[in-house]
């Protein structure tokens, strides 16, 4: 999928966030700092910065980013929008919370890409800050996930049908995903 293309034609193209996940946020009482990553057009950084979280969203696309900091002009809220590449990010211990919202596929063509991004992640947050999974339930995905991520504590995990219908280009996405709660081990 190119996103340029996508995004460049429609300034909502994934929809809504996943309920459950801002049903998990709405649950959290600590509050705090939300390392938004793959952030795209902003379908979770905007409502978690209304929910009062401490938002920094990024994301490579430069057109998802200028959307998104379009957006973020015109809501009043506490939101950071970065065009940057997760990997070049080393300060992820200020997180509270990092959010991975479609960000890993776990295809196999892309796993080595996906394992670099993976060590990168857990060798850079503290031991008490929540990693937030959200990804298509498709073939291997979940048993490639739970692998790479088998020495982490599990917090909260579900698997979700979500359907969605572009508005604009009435393009149908329907899919089961997976949505896990984890972090460093205790």
């Amino acid at each position: 999928m190119n996103y340029e293309e996508v995004y460049a034609e429609n300034p909502a193209y994934f929809g809504k966030p996943f309920p459950e996940l801002i049903d998990y946020f709405k649950r959290q009482d600590r509050g705090g700092k939300v390392l938004d990553v793959g952030c795209g057009q902003g379908r979770n950084a905007i409502p978690l910065a209304e929910m009062g979280y401490l938002v920094h969203a990024i994301d490579v696309s430069p057109t998802a980013v200028r959307q998104l900091k379009t957006q973020v002009e015109t809501i009043n809220s506490d939101l950071k929008v970065e065009q940057i590449n997760f990997s070049l990010l080393t300060n992820l211990e200020q997180f509270d919370f990092v959010l991975l919202d479609g960000f890993f596929h776990f295809y196999d063509h892309e796993m080595d890409e996906e394992e670099k991004k993976m060590r990168h992640l857990l060798a850079n947050v503290r031991s008490d800050t929540r990693l937030i999974f959200c990804f298509a339930d498709h073939g291997e995905s979940v048993p490639t996930f739970r692998q790479m991520t088998s020495k982490l504590e599990l917090i909260e995990e579900r698997q979700v049908h979500y359907a969605y219908v572009d508005p604009v280009s009435d393009w149908e996405f329907e899919t089961n995903y997976f949505f896990s709660v984890l972090q460093l081990a205790q």
